[in-house]
């Protein structure tokens, strides 16, 4: 039997028109401790689609409209965000939880090349999650430009994320055009 995947192969993104976000979810069967893999693919962007929705507004294709750190455990969720703030004209870094954002905050500031902003999930998976990585950037930088994600939308800092230090929020899953939407608020708000 040829597995769907298999009979894909090699096509992916050109003869289907689609690039993908990918990830690899293992599990441990209980009986006989057998590992299984399974690779997920899921489509960022089909080049025939027709959704207006995820177009960006202003096109999305420009130089460079700052720098952007994005802090978030899920890599493909990391992947899919650079990508994003990518299209939209911004350059991005990653960091996996709230220590590596200080460390890369820090770098970026001291080597002249400072962060625009940063996109803090609320809740990483041991380590600093966003609400705490807000309140430590703060104590550095008064006038940091941060916005919060979560999927948790009924979380309190979701809620009124100005109350916790942050400038807005953005809910996952993620859109495009939400993404741009509060970004262009938050740097028309400087």
């Amino acid at each position: 039997m040829v597995m769907c995947s298999e009979k894909i192969k090699g096509m992916l993104p050109d003869e289907i028109g689609c690039r993908f976000v990918g990830d690899t979810v293992e599990s441990e069967f209980a009986a006989g401790g057998a590992v299984s893999s399974l690779d997920i693919g899921l489509p960022l962007v089909y080049d025939g689609c027709e959704c207006d929705d995820e177009e960006p507004e202003g096109g999305g294709f420009r130089a460079s409209k700052g720098r952007i750190l994005v802090m978030d455990d899920e890599q493909m969720l990391q992947r899919l965000l650079e990508q994003m703030l990518d299209r939209l004209g911004y350059e991005t870094a990653v960091a996996g939880c709230g220590e590596e954002a200080l460390l890369e905050y820090i770098k970026a500031r001291k080597s002249g090349r400072p962060f625009d902003a940063v996109i803090l999930d609320l809740t990483v998976q041991g380590g600093m999650g966003g609400k705490e990585t807000i309140q430590a950037l703060r104590e550095m930088d008064r006038s940091i430009k941060a916005i919060v994600s979560s999927g948790y939308g009924g979380d309190p800092v979701m809620a009124d994320c100005t109350l916790w230090g942050f400038c807005g929020m953005i809910p996952k899953p993620y859109r495009l055009r939400d993404l741009e939407r509060i970004l262009n608020r938050l740097f028309a708000e400087a």
